[in-house]
Formats: C-alpha cells, structure tokens, sequence
C-alpha cells in the first residue's frame, strides 16, 4: 500500500498563507482508532486534477475515476463557488478548466456549465500557458531550467500583489 503525503496542497502554491483555505474546510475521519484531517472536497478536486492535468509515466487517467467518486460523494454539498476562488487564486484556470471540461464532455459528471463559464472569462497568461503546455511533456523530455523559472515566475506573481486574490 502506498500512501502520499504534502506539506501543502500543490507544488504550485507554496508560499505563506497559500493553503489557509484548505485549513479552514478540512474534516476529520477515523482511519483505524486515529482521527486524521482530510481536504474538503473541493480542495481535493483540485488536487485531483490538477495531478491528473501532469504528464507521467503511469498514465494519470485514474484522476478521472478519482475526481467522479470525489463529486459523487460530496453530491449536493460540493462548493463549485471554492473550487472556481481557489482555482483563480493559484491561478491554475487551464488545468482545471481542461479536466472538468472532460469529465463534463466525455464522462457525463454533472460540472455545472457556470463554472466552465467562469473559468474561460478569465484567460490565463502566456506565462501560465506555456507552463500548462510544459507539463503536459514527459519530464525527461522537459528542460529542468524551465520548469525551475516557471515556479520561480508563479511564486513571484503569487506573492508580490495578494490583491488580485481576494
């Protein structure tokens, strides 16, 4: 069995603060006699896919199944509103705006076409679309000096102005 652990969310959101949301929506469950804390759904939507967005060299199409039993379960529940503010806020729109599109088009999950709406009115950068285009790449295949400028432009946009966020 394998388990994976974080220290935040994403790669993508590493600085200061950047998890505070997720903090305030976790939820505790048994596992075993311990009491854990989990992602609310939609924080672990947007974990699913934005992993399954990546290439790897174990095709990542178990995000698919991953983010319908996330959706299923949550049901009713699910907050489209905190998945659409933390996708913008980590700025994350071609990704996430790429999955939920798929799971709508070709797997009949019930993404409210709103949410779709409001991801495409709010177009990514060049930067952000050459990141996207880079990982889709296998990572032997990815030049490691662009990978490492990518994060750096990402924490530096990310962190300098908060304002665009709130």
């Amino acid at each position: 069995m394998e388990i994976e652990l974080h220290w935040h969310l994403l790669d993508e959101g590493r600085w200061p603060g950047a998890d505070d949301a997720l903090w305030r929506r976790v939820q505790p469950i048994q596992l075993r006699d311990t009491t854990v804390l989990v992602p609310g759904p939609e924080h672990l939507l947007l974990h699913v896919l934005v992993h399954g967005a990546q290439w790897n060299a174990v095709p990542p199409i178990r995000w698919v199944a991953d983010a319908w039993m996330i959706l299923r379960e949550a049901g009713e529940t699910f907050d489209w509103d905190v998945l659409i503010e933390e996708t913008l806020a980590r700025r994350l729109v071609l990704p996430i705006r790429t999955c939920l599109g798929y799971l709508r088009e070709a797997m009949g999950a019930e993404v409210p076409g709103r949410v779709l709406a409001e991801l495409d009115a709010a177009p990514p950068s060049r930067a952000e679309r050459e990141e996207f285009r880079l990982l889709t790449w296998p990572k032997a295949r990815r030049p490691f000096w662009r990978s490492l400028w990518f994060r750096h432009l990402r924490m530096r946009r990310l962190t300098a102005s908060r304002s665009w966020v709130a």
